[in-house]
């Protein structure tokens, strides 16, 4: 029998309780999985975000609007080259709770402000032309089926249509290839949307993006921006993107604290199980110990089969619960959006399982091993 049958054979001794540790062990990988899947995301936000481009809101709240005039006066501000404006429709597919999220632009000079978002020049074109045009992220139309010149219905639990109801009519004239995830918004036309809404028609916006010619004069030129509407009644609060992203973040909570918090709890809970596991197994075994160390096991070679023992529990339990994870969040993603928080999968929540996996094996086999290899041989065979 080779090393790793003896490990294996070892393992599997107790199989019902070995089976019930992994159970258990996968479980805790599955939830890593799942949890650091939000996780990432609330991290990755800030990351996303442009420094390079300021955003301009209601000083009071994100969701107030603004007069529409503030968009020509911030055009003005020396240091702003390319200024766009938007306003969050919401939008719902099919089914209010199927959200879509879908942002009111101006097709001119959105994709000016925000280059990232990759579209042809003629789709660029028919969204200019077409007043009820619609155009979405390619990977969303791939999602729901839609296609190039289909007449798609959105529904908007906040901005009602004219007739009262909550639904929209678009054209969907075009597809654009965002640069990553968090641009996957379905944009329409702001003048339809504000002419359409049944309360519209006051040239109200949401948010202004500023492109800047110089970064480093991000601070002064939102200065300046602020003090432009400072003894208005609508007076505005500029930051870049990073910046807005952050104060965006800390509204909602340290979404990541909590999930590492949660996490920490449950890997806590699994290393007293796996460590009393491996403790059983070595109490069990102690006479077993001294037969093969009559036999001609060194301490260290006993050492390294106890913690192979260790790390043959854990990381197959890792392997198993982090590909469980990964193919649920697969199917979430697809299956139940907008009915559940945002999910990113991550290369880097893959490799902090895998470091996880082997810290985790260090810690519940490390005592065990130790204590294998100082037997002595009268001392094991006598607690027969």
């Amino acid at each position: 029998m080779g090393s790793l049958g003896f490990i294996w054979k070892s393992l599997f001794r107790r199989k019902v309780r070995a089976i019930l540790t992994m159970a258990s062990l996968v479980t805790a990988f599955l939830l890593l999985v799942l949890l650091r899947s939000v996780g990432v995301v609330f991290e990755a936000g800030e990351d996303f975000a442009n420094v390079h481009r300021l955003s301009v809101s209601s000083k009071f709240s994100v969701i107030d609007s603004l007069p529409k005039s503030h968009v020509r006066k911030v055009e003005q501000v020396e240091g702003g080259k390319t200024v766009t404006h938007m306003n969050w429709f919401g939008g719902a597919y099919q089914d209010p709770y199927n959200m879509v999220m879908t942002f009111a632009v101006d097709p001119s000079s959105y994709f000016d402000v925000y280059p990232e978002n990759e579209i042809s020049a003629e789709h660029h074109e028919a969204f200019n032309a077409s007043k009820t045009g619609m155009v979405a992220p390619r990977r969303i139309a791939e999602r729901y089926g839609w296609q190039v010149g289909d007449r798609v219905p959105l529904l908007s639990t906040i901005f009602q249509y004219q007739d009262s109801s909550m639904g929209w009519q678009f054209d969907l004239v075009g597809l654009f290839d965002p640069e990553n995830e968090f641009g996957d918004v379905v944009l329409i036309r702001h003048d339809y949307f504000d002419e359409g809404w049944i309360h519209g028609g006051d040239e109200a916006i949401g948010r202004i993006g500023v492109v800047l010619e110089d970064p480093d004069r991000a601070r002064e030129i939102a200065k300046e921006i602020d003090s432009l509407f400072e003894n208005t009644s609508d007076p505005t609060r500029t930051a870049t993107e990073a910046e807005f992203a952050r104060q965006w973040l800390a509204q909602i909570g340290n979404i990541s604290l909590m999930v590492n918090g949660v996490l920490g709890a449950v890997f806590f809970t699994m290393l007293l199980l796996a460590g009393n596991t491996m403790m059983q197994g070595l109490r069990e075994r102690t006479p077993e110990f001294g037969v093969v160390k009559t036999l001609g096991f060194t301490n260290a070679r006993l050492f390294a089969y106890v913690l192979g023992e260790s790390l043959l529990l854990v990381t197959m339990s890792a392997v198993v619960g982090v590909a469980l994870g990964t193919q649920v969040v697969g199917f979430l993603v697809i299956a139940l959006v907008g009915d559940m928080p945002p999910m990113l999968q991550s290369w880097g929540t893959v490799l902090l399982a895998g470091v996880v996996a082997v810290g985790f094996s260090v810690l519940v086999g490390l005592f065990p091993s130790i204590t294998a290899a100082r037997l002595q041989i009268v001392d094991a065979l006598r607690a027969r």
